[in-house]
């Protein structure tokens, strides 16, 4: 599971539900009305189920803000390493991926991130930061 901090939510995203399955769920935590409510995208984005994932806080120039995931393991006892890309609008409630969905970033691009998970990440001055993580086989530095 991920989580992010924005204003006075918080969000929460994915995760493992039991030793065979992972989740694709959001929900959010509301400090001011002390509520939790399960985020329902308003698009028709089919989301994985996500778990050893990062989300990171991300302010466009206007201020707008986003939240930022990369990466994780898709699917439950059996599944795969990713190394794509979730962007969540926060006002709009929409998903949007920006690279192909079933590719991800090609891995022979050197400017992305191989597949991994367990990694952390960070955005900084507009730029998100990956370190670290796993593929199964390898560990990343």
């Amino acid at each position: 599971m991920s989580s992010v901090l924005i204003g006075d939510k918080w969000y929460l995203f994915g995760g493992t539900t039991s030793a065979t399955e992972n989740t694709s769920n959001m929900w959010c935590y509301d400090f001011t009305k002390e509520e939790w409510s399960q985020i329902r995208p308003s698009n028709n984005v089919n989301l994985p189920t996500l778990d050893s994932h990062t989300s990171c806080a991300y302010k466009d120039e206007g201020g707008k803000d986003y939240i930022i995931t990369f990466g994780g393991f898709v699917g439950g006892a059996v599944g795969e390493y990713w190394n794509q890309m979730l962007v969540f609008d926060v006002e709009k409630k929409t998903w949007k991926l920006p690279y192909n969905e079933e590719e991800g970033i090609p891995v022979e691009n050197s400017t992305g991130p191989s597949p991994r998970c367990g990694h952390s990440a960070t955005v900084h001055n507009g730029k998100m930061y990956v370190f670290g993580g796993t593929d199964g086989e390898a560990r990343f530095n």
